[in-house]
Order: C-alpha cells, then sequence, then structure tokens
C-alpha cells in the first residue's frame, strides 16, 4: 500500500511538473517585452539620444539609455566589452529588435496566433510619394470642422491640405496572443517594416528617426485583462494603421479591436465653439484615462484624447489626472508658444479665472501660415489649469563609464516625456503627443502611459538642467 501511494504522488507530482512546463513554455512563446539578451522582462522604457557629433559613436544619434523592471534605473548600454556602445541599428543586443520578433514570425506566417497592429502617424516615404505626400507623410491631419480658408492659412504656401478627417498623432505597435501581450508607444517617425518580398519582414531602425532624441516605452499585459481597455484608448486616439492582422486561432477579440480596424473611431466633443468656453465639466467628453495592469502587477494609467477634445494634453489631462505638476519634454519646434503665466497672477480654478486664447493674435506667437492666426479660436476661453506644466529646454547626461557628459537643447529632441516635480509621487509619463498649440496637437488625437518608479523618475530628474522660467499652458 505504501508503494503504490509513493507511486501514485510521483505520478501527481511528474504531471505537476509536466503541466507547470508547458504553462512556462506557453508563456515564453506568447509577445512579451525582452531585454537585449532576450529575458523577458515586465515593462522597459529606452531615451535615445541625438545625434550630436559624426565621429563619436557614443553620440551617433543610435545609442541609448535603457531601463527594465529588473534593472530600473536608465543606464548607457554598452557591449560586453564595455567600450563600445550600443546601437539601435543592431539586431543583437537590441531590446527593441528582440521584443518584436514575435510580430516578424507573425508578419513571415511563422506564429499564427500572434495578432498585431502597427501605427504610425508617418508612413515611410516611397520613390513615387510626391512633395506633398512628403510633407503630410500619409496623415490625415486636420479637422473637418476647420474652414477651408483657414486650413489654407494653415498649410505652407503653394500646397493643399488633404481631404481627410484627421488621424492621431501616434506611434506604436500593439501585440498579443490569447494569454498575454505588450504595448510598445514611441515617438520615432516612419517606424514601419517593408519586405520585398513575401515573409521577409525583419527589423531596421528608420533613419530619418536618428538625428534627433526619441523614446520608447513597452510593458506586459494579459490579453483577458488589458486587451479591451488599451483598444478602446486606441478608439479615442485614432491611430493611422499601417500594418494588422488578427489571428485566426485568437479568442473572439474584444469589440474595440474590431472598431479599429473597422475605422470607427470615438467622436465625443465639448460643445466648444457654440459655447465658445471650456469648463471642467466638459472636459471629460472626448478624452480617456485608463488603469492597466501589466503582468507582474504594476499599475500604470493610460491617457488618450481624440481630435476633438482641442486641448493640451499634458495641462488639462495628465496633471490634474495625477494631481502633480509636470516638467514636460516634447518636440515644440515648428511654432513658438505664449507663456500664459507671464504677467498674470496666478488664481485658483474655484475662482473661475479664464485664459482668453485670442491674446495669441497679439502676441504673434503662433504663426500659422500667412494669416498667422486661425480665427475659430476668437475669443476662445479655457480655464487655468490647476498645476504648473513647465517645458524642459535643456538636456545633460552625465555618463562616467565612458567619462562623457551630453548635452543637447529640446530643439535636438523629438521624445516626449513627463515627469512629476515632487519626489514624493514619482510619475513617469512616455507618450506621443506634442506641445505645439490649437492648430497642430490640439486636434490631433494622442495620450500615452504613466508609471509611477523611483528609480525611473529619478534619472529623468536629475538631466533636466534648463526649463522656461515660468509655466505655461501649452
Amino acid at each position: 500500500m505504501f508503494k503504490y501511494r509513493t507511486i501514485k504522488l510521483l505520478s501527481l507530482i511528474f504531471v505537476f511538473y509536466i503541466d507547470l512546463f508547458i504553462s512556462i513554455n506557453i508563456a515564453a512563446a506568447s509577445p512579451t517585452p525582452l531585454d537585449g539578451s532576450g529575458n523577458a522582462v515586465d515593462w522597459w522604457v529606452i531615451l535615445k539620444m541625438p545625434k550630436l557629433g559624426s565621429n563619436d559613436l557614443s553620440c551617433d544619434g543610435t545609442n541609448y539609455f535603457f531601463a527594465s523592471n529588473s534593472s530600473e534605473k536608465p543606464t548607457y548600454q554598452l557591449k560586453q566589452d564595455k567600450v563600445t556602445p550600443k546601437s539601435l541599428n543592431d539586431i543583437d543586443g537590441n531590446p527593441i529588435a528582440k521584443t518584436l520578433q514575435c510580430m516578424f514570425d507573425a508578419m513571415n506566417n511563422k506564429l499564427g496566433s500572434v495578432s498585431y497592429i502597427l501605427y504610425n502617424d508617418e508612413k515611410a516615404k516611397t520613390a513615387t510619394d510626391s512633395d506633398d505626400e512628403e510633407i503630410l507623410s500619409g496623415v490625415e491631419l486636420y479637422d473637418t470642422t476647420i474652414t477651408p480658408l483657414e486650413a489654407s492659412s494653415m498649410y505652407p504656401t503653394g500646397k493643399t491640405p488633404p481631404d481627410y478627417s484627421q488621424y492621431g498623432h501616434l506611434k506604436g505597435m500593439l501585440v498579443w496572443d490569447n494569454n498575454y501581450g505588450y504595448w510598445l508607444i514611441h515617438s520615432a517617425p516612419q517606424f514601419v517594416f517593408t519586405s520585398q518580398k513575401p515573409g521577409q519582414y525583419n527589423y531596421k531602425y528608420p533613419e530619418n528617426a536618428v538625428i534627433k532624441g526619441q523614446s520608447f516605452i513597452c510593458f506586459s499585459f494579459k490579453t483577458n485583462d488589458s486587451l479591451e481597455i488599451i483598444a478602446n484608448q486606441l478608439i479615442y486616439d485614432k491611430p493611422l494603421v499601417l500594418q494588422s492582422y488578427i489571428s485566426d486561432n485568437s479568442k473572439p477579440w474584444s469589440a474595440a479591436v474590431s472598431s479599429i480596424i473597422n475605422k470607427e473611431w470615438n467622436k465625443e466633443a465639448p460643445d466648444l465653439w457654440k459655447e465658445k468656453k471650456m469648463t471642467w465639466d466638459n472636459l471629460d467628453s472626448g478624452s480617456k484615462t485608463a488603469n492597466i495592469k501589466t503582468v507582474d502587477n504594476v499599475s500604470l494609467v493610460s491617457f488618450a484624447k481624440n481630435n476633438y477634445w482641442n486641448n493640451d494634453l499634458y495641462s488639462y489631462q495628465v496633471a490634474p489626472y495625477l494631481r502633480v505638476p509636470l516638467y514636460v519634454e516634447t518636440w515644440r519646434c515648428g511654432c513658438t508658444l505664449p507663456n500664459f503665466y507671464k504677467n498674470v497672477p496666478p488664481k485658483a480654478i474655484h475662482d473661475n479665472q479664464m485664459v482668453d486664447i485670442s491674446i495669441w493674435k497679439n502676441k504673434q506667437a503662433v504663426k500659422i501660415g500667412a494669416s498667422g492666426y486661425c480665427s475659430r479660436y476668437n475669443n476662445l476661453k479655457y480655464p487655468y489649469p490647476p498645476y504648473d506644466t513647465i517645458n524642459v529646454t535643456g538636456i545633460t547626461i552625465k555618463v562616467s563609464i565612458i567619462n562623457k557628459i551630453f548635452k543637447y537643447k529640446y530643439t535636438n529632441d523629438h521624445s516626449k516625456w513627463a515627469i512629476s516635480q515632487d519626489k514624493r509621487y514619482p510619475w513617469v509619463f512616455i507618450g506621443d503627443i506634442n506641445r505645439q498649440g490649437p492648430h497642430s496637437q490640439w486636434v490631433r488625437g494622442g495620450g500615452g502611459i504613466a508609471i509611477e518608479n523611483t528609480s525611473l523618475w529619478s534619472f529623468f530628474k536629475e538631466i533636466i538642467s534648463d526649463t522656461e522660467p515660468q509655466s505655461i499652458i501649452l
């Protein structure tokens, strides 16, 4: 009897470990963020350096800092010799290339269980693209609520604006199977993939995303728990989907995923143009926040806005929701924006002080084509935001391991990130929307992800060397 029970117990243990082994291998085969060695991680963040020198490999525009839940504080990435910088052009040792390999396998018909949605507001330019297409980059830029006269004033001389509804200003990849997935949000333009022959898709970092700095965040999720939540956020963002595939082997996919594929976007909007006034009561219409859990149960906050919301993401959604003032680093070239707090004593929101957008007209702060101003914003008023949002103007990064100090201005940086000003609340936001005013980013969908992490926050706080002296709304 004892021998029988022992054999039965050993059999149960054997079956348990076989099941565990199968489960582990299923999870390992599922889409998940990978580090440069190919190891699964829960999340990772990359800050790519701008090109700061032509003959120095340490700042050639392909070098980067990397952090994950395993390492946390971003570190400058070197190859095994501890001297040669790693490059995003390489496949070996590259977290992005490693992470995207399962998507390439799906593209190349090697992994039929994996679904993906690849989106980017700039398609890769081809030899047949005209000059207009190069400017448009495949994006539907402007809302049909803008009059033809106003639209023409927003466009370069001699160029005709497209007769499109507007797509969002966002870039990324959403990849999943029945069990797990990852969402990669980034700022690199034209980061899409082509194949000269069927079944030959592979990784290549875009050449036009080398000169400026870029940002990337990738995190894991459980499909049953989070796919619908993420897809609903993208319905607000309205991504320009360039490549997609929904596996036949996938469980019935969410209604929101179906809406993305069928271009059924959220069109909620505050009754802004009739009332000529934005209030905190109607700011919820056209924007959405959502809580997402990673596979390892890390809490994230997703922010999304549609093109009808007509507002700055950072001042009116991210900072108020997180209840923290922000330092914000985004691409701001192309238009200079006014400082609304200059010479204006700050007042609390409950005093109902409003910003009159039409003051731009007299400050010549927003130059839109020949007219210099979009008349649809005449006498349009917004409430002052409750938290400061200060733009970053300079970055300084010390890398002691190679005895280098990298310095650059926001004009060399295309990344999009923000951090709380208060270390007690170490929020880090990485997304895809710039701060460029009502004629550009206000009328584009987009958003990003916020994670509360002390090590990550400390890195970004330490590299901020210059900011604008006062808070601005944009």
